[in-house]
């Protein structure tokens, strides 16, 4: 269950994290139409997916018997994150 739960956290982070990369560095070119539309349909996504990782906080939250610290939950994700991106990180 925990693994599972920090797989999700891990990819959801990823994303979301891409997301503001692209959008953030555009390297002071303008944008086209389509480059505006990809952009808008990558936000998009972002947001559906940042939905779902909210959703599985609130069920957690909802349904283990005790109570969680949503900043412990947010710090294993980072961890998960770290870990799975280059697993020599300790943090």
């Amino acid at each position: 269950m925990k693994k599972s739960l920090f797989v999700l956290l891990f990819y959801t982070m990823i994303i979301f994290a891409g997301s503001v990369s692209a959008n953030t560095f555009t390297l002071g070119a303008p944008a086209n139409a389509v480059t505006k539309r990809a952009n808008q349909q990558t936000s998009d996504f972002i947001y559906k997916e940042f939905e779902e990782f909210v959703k599985v906080i609130k069920a957690l939250q909802e349904k283990y018997v005790e109570e969680l610290d949503i900043n412990t939950i947010f710090t294993n994700a980072y961890r998960g994150m770290m870990s799975e991106l280059d697993p020599l990180v300790n943090i």
